[in-house]
């Protein structure tokens, strides 16, 4: 009972986790519809700050981690984190899929052509899928590290902004927020579930490269 509860736990962390995404995705799209997609960017790192400092669960803030010498994250803790993240970026996309019929059409127009040019075959070659992805998960691994090593606070929160805006602006791609995305564009295709696991992977070497550099 007391692994089951654990479990439990991470999974309603994780789903946390995955809700601050939405958020911090949300934020992304509305600027972005208003023509201000720099300062989108950089509010899309509200989702990241909301999550260390309440201490949910992020798949792509922990699986960097995962060979790590200490505090290394079980690996059905990651697991329950991913699904707990997945849970809440699909509940709160097709929940929020209904603006559509409000004729927010500036906002959809966005979410559609993400949608379209992230499909892969049609829109965007696996490789670069995995590019983005990779480069994504090493800003992530790197806001959060800074976030744990620094000794200043001014320091820590300016490492989350530049990081997670740095990912943002270059078109970097978050397997949740995508997950998130597709759901909110009622877009799934075969190629668009094939660039979600697509760039989980990126996102996870990406974190792992980050933590072989911080201990070379």
């Amino acid at each position: 009972m007391k692994i089951q509860r654990e479990i439990f736990k991470t999974y309603i962390s994780g789903i946390y986790g995955g809700l601050c995404v939405v958020l911090a995705t949300s934020l992304y799209l509305l600027f972005y519809s208003f023509n201000l997609r720099p300062l989108g960017s950089i509010l899309f790192s509200v989702g990241l700050i909301l999550i260390v400092n309440y201490g949910f669960s992020l798949y792509t803030g922990k699986i960097g981690y995962a060979f790590a010498l200490e505090d290394r994250p079980k690996k059905t803790n990651l697991l329950m984190i991913f699904l707990g993240n997945a849970t809440a970026a699909i509940i709160a996309g097709a929940l929020l899929s209904l603006l559509r019929y409000t004729g927010w059409t500036a906002l959809f127009d966005i979410v559609d052509a993400t949608s379209a040019g992230r499909e892969i075959g049609s829109g965007e070659p696996w490789y670069l899928a995995i590019i983005y992805g990779f480069f994504c998960g090493l800003l992530i691994f790197f806001a959060i590290h800074t976030f744990k090593k620094a000794k200043k606070i001014w320091v820590k929160y300016i490492g989350l902004i530049f990081f997670i805006s740095l990912f943002v602006i270059f078109g970097m791609e978050h397997c949740i927020a995508n997950l998130y995305i597709f759901t909110l564009g009622n877009a799934w295709t075969w190629g668009l579930l094939l660039n979600v696991a697509i760039i989980v992977v990126g996102n996870s070497l990406g974190g792992m490269f980050g933590y072989l550099l911080t201990h070379l």
